[in-house]
């Protein structure tokens, strides 16, 4: 028998659950991505709280004026040995939605309507398994009958959600365009997601956004320049006509002009290589695509 308060909580967990049905199906745009991440990050907060009462587990700690946050009650539902009612995928889920949430509540996050779709679907999803398997309520009961969720874009799979919004990135990377807060916005979603895909919670600061940014920005295409002293001199080092280069002796020096030059220490020729090799730590490869190893799939619409 469930005690008053889990009782409670859960009844608040299921409101919170169908207010953020509701707002994604709302025909308008004024607000909606937020009220959706904020209502199914607290639907999942309520419904962890009652469940670790309901398996005779503590929302307070000794003393302590406020209940337990999110992150406790996921690490008590996932390796408390009474109460444990979440495996680890379901956990990146609720980590990705909670950081989201963090960052639409707190400052600015962007995420495409697809992306949007996905992390709704499989909220929800994830809501009805624990709602059934905990509780024995079916989410359907509580649903009213004229209730038809709907997506004019639905998503293939995440991979290709989030190459699409690496694109839109890259378009407004390009030169001319003032978009730096809207790019920032962007990026903070995807390295959010990437983050809980990776099993990191994580609220990426500008810098580290800046970071990618860089990484991401199309490198600009060299022109290709005749060269004006073609029949006359030897360009290679500005010195004496042009020679047909014959096999060096063995042991010969290099030509004083022929090393990589360099500025104040820069050394100019190094320089694509240290790019790519920047990229590559940070996971970028070079036609600027995240490689990202997906552990969820969203759970396809009935």
């Amino acid at each position: 028998m469930l005690r008053k308060e889990a009782k409670l909580l859960l009844e608040k967990a299921i409101n919170s659950q169908i207010l953020s049905i509701e707002h994604f199906n709302r025909p308008w745009d004024c607000g909606r991505t937020d009220a959706v991440l904020i209502l199914l990050d607290h639907s999942f907060e309520m419904l962890l709280k009652a469940a670790i009462l309901y398996r005779g587990g503590k929302i307070r700690k000794p003393g302590a004026k406020q209940t337990i946050g999110f992150d406790e009650c996921v690490r008590k539902a996932l390796t408390g040995k009474r109460i444990k009612f979440l495996n680890e995928e379901q956990v990146l889920l609720l980590q990705g939605i909670n950081s989201l949430r963090d960052a639409s509540q707190h400052h600015l996050v962007y995420i495409s309507e697809q992306h949007l779709y996905i992390q709704a679907q499989a909220g929800l999803t994830l809501f009805h398994v624990l709602l059934k398997d905990i509780f024995a309520t079916d989410l359907s009961s509580r649903l009213p009958l004229r209730v038809l969720p709907l997506s004019t874009t639905p998503p293939t799979d995440l991979l290709t959600v989030f190459e699409n919004e690496v694109q839109e990135i890259e378009q407004l990377l390009r030169p001319g365009k003032r978009r730096s807060v809207e790019i920032l916005a962007r990026l903070r979603g995807l390295a959010i997601i990437e983050g809980a895909i990776n099993g990191e919670k994580l609220q990426p600061s500008d810098e580290e956004l800046n970071a990618s940014k860089l990484i991401m920005r199309p490198e600009p295409e060299a022109e290709e320049h005749l060269d004006p002293c073609l029949g006359q001199t030897d360009c290679r080092y500005g010195e004496g006509p042009l020679q047909e280069s014959g096999p060096a002796p063995e042991n010969a020096a290099p030509h004083p002009r022929g090393a990589a030059q360099k500025c104040d220490g820069d050394d100019y020729g190094s320089r694509p290589a240290a790019r790519h090799a920047r990229a590559i730590q940070c996971g970028w490869r070079r036609d600027h695509r995240q490689a990202y190893t997906l552990s969820i799939s969203a759970p396809g619409t009935r």
